[in-house]
């Protein structure tokens, strides 16, 4: 039988402690670390349970931005009326996470802490611009999610500092955001490949600021800047033509593995871009 000491937290600052003083892994939904742990891949003695923290658990407003507590579950966050008119794009993302059991239980900042290659939630928050905000115990900082990720399974998390909030800016007019995914199943599927974009026009329907994410195409879920540069100033009437978007291709670098390839999610890398740019200039010109 594995001994493991079990913490209740009751704030942020209660947590803080018993990360600092326990060295203690967090659990909220429970959905990752449980599985890790019943293979053997996770050994932990000691958990601190934030689940049911209201601190960590909101979806909220500010003048010019929508605030996400770490510890909101994907159902939350899929019903929540403030994200369908902010970040659309991000429900439809997590709409696909899992099953509704693991979406009722599961987390955001659970998703992004997890730090896989194919988080769901990562492409649409990075399209979005989203940044976090941390705490320890000697204060808050806050990281954009670009620079989150440092590897598989990694991030810049340091011990005993807690992701709190995840922050996105609210999307102006003649804006549109598409997210799209490949997996092997329609349901529960862990994906082959995902693309998020986020496309905005000026008066002229010209691309004044574009941001395309990509999951399960490189070690860490990423930005495209190559593909980005290419297609600002583009004519967002026109079709975006293959030769641009071949630009993503410098900017992933896919593995083959037991769901797929490393050419066929190149290949799925570029019909997905097309895809999400296409909703995403239909959007923003409504």
């Amino acid at each position: 039988m594995i001994d493991i000491s079990f913490h209740k937290a009751n704030s942020i600052d209660d947590t803080l402690n018993l990360l600092s003083s326990t060295g203690a892994k967090l659990i909220a939904g429970g959905t990752d670390i449980l599985p890790r742990m019943q293979k053997g891949t996770l050994i932990v003695k000691s958990l601190v349970d934030i689940h049911q923290l209201s601190d960590l658990c909101f979806i909220r407003e500010t003048d010019d931005r929508v605030e996400i507590g770490a510890a909101t579950t994907h159902s939350v966050i899929i019903n929540s009326s403030i994200l369908q008119q902010y970040a659309p794009v991000l429900i439809d993302a997590i709409s696909t996470i899992g099953c509704p059991q693991t979406r009722a239980r599961g987390t955001l900042g659970g998703n992004l802490i997890n730090a896989s290659p194919a988080a769901d939630s990562a492409p649409p928050l990075l399209a979005l611009d989203a940044d976090l905000v941390i705490r320890s115990k000697y204060g808050e900082k806050v990281v954009p999610l670009s620079k989150f990720f440092v590897g598989p399974g990694k991030t810049v998390l340091e011990p005993g500092e807690l992701l709190t909030t995840i922050r996105i800016k609210k999307i102006p007019a003649r804006s549109g955001a598409a997210f799209q995914k490949l997996g092997k199943r329609k349901g529960m599927a862990i994906s082959v490949a995902s693309v998020a974009a986020y496309v905005e026009l000026d008066t002229n329907n010209r691309i004044k600021d574009i941001r395309i994410a990509y999951g399960s195409l490189a070690p860490t879920p990423l930005r495209a800047y190559n593909l980005e540069n290419c297609l600002k100033g583009y004519a967002g009437e026109t079709p975006v033509v293959i030769e641009n978007l071949e630009k993503c291709l410098q900017d992933i670098s896919p593995i083959s593995d037991l769901r797929a390839t490393s050419e066929y999610r190149k290949k799925t890398a570029l019909v997905l871009t097309r895809r999400v740019l296409e909703i995403a200039l239909s959007n923003a010109r409504k």
